[in-house]
């Protein structure tokens, strides 16, 4: 029989996970910081080895998006392997992210035009078990904005409230268009795991009261009516 603490405590844990997945994508920043401290200038040592701790914390953050993006683990019954995909896809995604970056830069100095890539994410299927094979298809333009804050996306509007949506949209002014575009997918794919996470919470209290109306009413179903489950 499924608890709801279980459901509660494997939504937890995914968030867990993704932070440590994303710490085992960047182990190469986060080398290069312990070698910095290790054995790096002095004058590196003395701004703590800064430029090595952004390149880790920018890692981290990016790579924190890009799994909540792809929707790592956020179906408990495929396969382990589809989530391996997802998390090295996740940091394909990131360096190919860099490398654009780089890109603009050197036109930037060169006073070149700035080169023009594909979105760095293309959209992810509405199905709730997305893959890496699962990506494909261009996102639907968002609507003119009427003030200074980001459009969303048809989607997301769909899915968030309007205080939700103003929250998101203020969240989204700081950031560049690649952390826009990461940030909103990935929380497009947390409110439909919410949904769907909010739809077996409703099931399992939907049986729990049908077993106590039919008299067969288990101990944990008895102990759970008590606190109004």
């Amino acid at each position: 029989q499924e608890k709801l603490s279980d459901i509660f405590e494997g939504y937890k844990e995914r968030k867990a996970q993704i932070g440590r997945t994303a710490v085992e994508n960047c182990v190469e920043e986060q080398i290069a910081v312990q070698v910095c401290f290790e054995r790096g200038q002095w004058k590196d040592k003395m701004t703590m080895c800064r430029a090595e701790n952004r390149a880790f914390e920018r890692c981290y953050s990016m790579q924190t998006r890009f799994l909540r993006a792809l929707g790592y683990l956020s179906n408990h019954v495929r396969p382990e392997s589809n989530d391996e995909a997802i998390q090295m896809h996740a940091d394909t995604l990131y360096h190919r992210m860099l490398a654009q970056e780089a890109a603009a830069q050197e036109a930037k100095a060169a006073g070149l035009p700035e080169p023009q890539f594909a979105p760095i994410l293309p959209s992810v299927s509405r199905s709730t078990t997305p893959t890496p094979a699962t990506i494909g298809i261009t996102p639907a333009p968002a609507p003119p904005s009427k003030d200074d804050l980001p459009s969303l996306t048809p989607e997301t509007q769909d899915l968030l409230n309007p205080a939700s949506q103003a929250a998101l949209r203020e969240r989204l002014k700081t950031m560049t268009p690649t952390e826009r575009e990461l940030e909103e997918r990935a929380v497009i794919m947390e409110a439909k795991e919410a949904c769907e996470t909010g739809k077996h919470v409703t099931d399992i209290m939907g049986l729990r009261k049908k077993r106590r109306d039919e008299g067969n009413a288990t101990v944990g179903d008895t102990i759970s009516g008590w606190f109004g489950w």
